[in-house]
């Protein structure tokens, strides 16, 4: 596998399978790819959220472990279709299909309509296009599963470590929250939390530091002002009704 999830999924989708899923789409090159870059990155923040999650993980987990075993590079290189139309009993298109709806759940027409709106690209060659990527992005995990002999939690600890990279990945302009029904990226609200803590215990040192400040100011110039002498000196005087000294 490739150093980072994100690049062994896009490693799969060489200019050659493009070029490929093109011509069945009916779609250019340029917007077959474009709808790719969406859709993997996509797919694996709806994973990596879905994982942050007890029960969903497990799921996470049997789901990638079946889609290693479905032959993923078999499908591709038996998709057949006419020019513009993709056969409709194809495994691969109902197995992304299948995996789409796995992956994002309830939000798997957001997706799929977000992605189109993105790229172009029609809504049928979103849905194809967003349940390969799908089958591909569960495919690689699994396969790291197998590896590295991972059980749930060591893949959900691996997946945490990717997080970084994929949010990286998202295309400019993609409205992934919105579309998936998140508020936070994984990862990305501890992160806030952090550094809002720093930033509040900076603040609180700046005005208790601003405080002693003020107080031992407020002490120096009251110890440079002398008290006011209001003792009246006490000169002796002559009486002017007393005799004068003969």
């Amino acid at each position: 596998m490739s150093a980072t999830l994100i690049d062994s999924v896009k490693s799969v989708f060489t200019d050659v399978v493009i070029s490929k899923f093109s011509g069945l789409l009916g779609e250019s090159e340029g917007n077959t790819r474009k709808t790719l870059q969406a859709a993997i990155p996509m797919a694996l923040v709806s994973i990596l959220h879905k994982a942050g999650h007890q029960e969903e993980a497990a799921k996470i987990y049997n789901l990638s472990t079946q889609a290693s075993a479905g032959d993923f590079f078999g499908h591709i290189h038996e998709l057949t279709a006419s020019p513009g139309s993709l056969l409709a009993g194809s495994a691969l298109l109902s197995k992304g299909g299948e995996y789409t709806g796995s992956a994002f759940g309830a939000s798997a027409d957001a997706v799929i309509k977000e992605i189109s709106r993105h790229t172009g690209v029609s809504f049928s060659s979103s849905s194809f296009l967003t349940g390969t990527a799908s089958f591909a992005a569960l495919d690689a995990i699994g396969r790291q599963i197998a590896n590295s002999n991972l059980d749930t939690k060591g893949m959900v600890d691996w997946l945490a470590l990717q997080s970084k990279s994929i949010i990286n990945a998202i295309p400019s302009g993609l409205r992934v929250k919105e579309s998936l029904g998140i508020t936070h990226y994984p990862g990305e609200s501890a992160v806030k939390s952090s550094r809002n803590m720093v930033l509040y215990i900076i603040i609180a040192l700046i005005v208790i530091a601003a405080v002693i400040f003020m107080v031992y100011r407020s002490r120096n110039k009251a110890d440079m002002v002398a008290p006011a002498n209001t003792t009246d000196t006490l000169l002796p005087h002559k009486d002017s009704t007393a005799s004068p000294v003969r």
